[in-house]
């Protein structure tokens, strides 16, 4: 063994001993009480220096995390738009949107359709079975074409997103909070 010596104020020394009479690591004696210290310290800097490194490692894990899961979305993504160009391209949306077209109420008629009266006390003219080829085909609803055409809303919103990238002509608008669609021309 090597000894230390240390010069310390004799207050400090008091001050020590008395620490080291109720410190369990130090044996009750000061030299016990100066090993455990330094001892401590020195664990401390390496507990220190361990936890940056810790932190170093979990960045980096991080990092990665992140990297992963940009490349999953960028996969997710390109996935998406394969379905929907494949959705858009789809025989079925095509001859439902050309079905659709031909049937959407011209602005002059939907303007006509919806100045005036409101739609229910038009409807209250006609005879119940009419109401939804009424709807649809002079109102616009969306709804409506979907029943009258035995498909789901789904389907028409396919439809119209189908018309809307292939046709400038295509027009919505709120009525009563509802949506309702007709062409230009």
């Amino acid at each position: 063994m090597v000894r230390v010596n240390l010069e310390v104020p004799e207050e400090t020394k008091e001050k020590w001993q008395k620490e080291a009479e109720n410190d369990p690591n130090a044996g009750g004696n000061l030299s016990g009480f100066v090993r455990s210290a330094v001892s401590e310290k020195i664990n401390q800097s390496d507990s220190e220096v361990s936890h940056g490194e810790d932190i170093h490692s979990e960045i980096t894990e991080l990092k990665s995390m992140v990297n992963q899961l940009a490349e999953s979305l960028e996969t997710t993504n390109a996935r998406l738009r394969e379905i929907e160009g494949e959705s858009k391209s789809d025989p079925e949306t095509e001859k439902l949107a050309n079905e659709l077209f031909s049937r959407l109420p011209t602005k002059d008629d939907f303007e006509s359709w919806h100045s005036g009266k409101d739609e229910s006390l038009k409807l209250s003219e006609y005879p119940e079975e009419e109401h939804t080829n009424l709807r649809a085909e002079r109102g616009g609803a969306i709804g409506a074409f979907a029943e009258l055409m035995d498909v789901t809303v789904i389907q028409i919103h396919d439809a119209i997103s189908y018309l809307r990238e292939n046709t400038p002509l295509i027009q919505e608008r709120e009525i009563n909070g509802e949506t309702r669609i007709y062409r230009e021309g």
